[in-house]
Formats: structure tokens, sequence, C-alpha cells
């Protein structure tokens, strides 16, 4: 990545969660982690959120409090498991029932 490095990354989401940062919009780990890295950031249901960065090959991943960061060396893998990402998250926002 290149304007934070994984273990940083990582030491920010410790950081935020010891201050007691709440994990919804504009306060959440994603909104904050997409922002540091220049990540697209798409927020689904209130309850899902997924980030991708084309110029880094990363994708990024918050659902109910698990956050995933898959980072590529393989453009076409990424691109695959991209459009794999958004397709799964686009698949339950439809099932969503409020």
């Amino acid at each position: 990545m290149e304007k934070i490095s994984r273990n940083d990354y990582f030491a920010l989401i410790r950081k935020l969660v010891s201050e007691g940062r709440p994990l919804h919009w504009l306060e959440n780990l994603s909104y904050q982690f997409a922002a540091a890295c220049g990540f697209t950031l798409e927020t689904l249901n209130g309850l899902s959120e997924y980030a991708f960065s084309d110029k880094q090959l990363s994708l990024f991943t918050y659902c109910e409090g698990d956050i995933t960061f898959s980072p590529y060396k393989d453009e076409e893998l990424y691109k695959k498991r991209k459009m794999e990402m958004i397709n799964f998250y686009n698949k339950e926002e439809e099932n969503v029932v409020l």
C-alpha cells in the first residue's frame, strides 16, 4: 500500500478501538481506513461496507465487526475478486429485510 503499511493500519484500528470509537458511518473504521488510504468506499444497509483501490490492487470488507483486508500482486486475480466481492454485497443488499 502506498500511504499506510498493513502494520500501521492494524495499529490504527487498535488505537481507535481502544479510544472507544463507535462503528458507524463517518466515525467507523471502514470510513477512516478508506479516507486514509485512498480507497473507494461503498456502504450497504448500514451493516456492511466494502472498499477497493484499483491503484493499490487491494480490497477491504467490513460486516458486523469482521474486517478483511486483501492485497493482491496479480491484477487479473484482483479484478476477479473485486467483481466477486461487489456482486456478493449487491446480492446481500437485495435480500435485506428492514
